[in-house]
């Protein structure tokens, strides 16, 4: 976006030929998706992974609502 330097973001992105929310998100990150580092997975063990096939998903089946 190199109309950015002398231009604001909502001219800039038009004269580049993309939307204003992308011309907003590149001047936030500039980084392209595949430089970006992937989320962290979950931090603890699940509390409920041993009751939750035996308890929980026989009452959640006996009232839907």
């Amino acid at each position: 976006m190199r109309y950015r330097q002398s231009d604001g973001v909502p001219l800039a992105s038009a004269m580049a030929g993309f939307s204003l929310a992308t011309g907003y998100r590149l001047e936030r990150n500039p980084h392209l998706p595949s430089r970006k580092t992937p989320p962290r997975g979950p931090r603890r063990p699940d509390p409920l992974v041993d009751i939750f096939e035996a308890e929980i998903v026989p009452i959640l089946k006996a009232t839907p609502s």
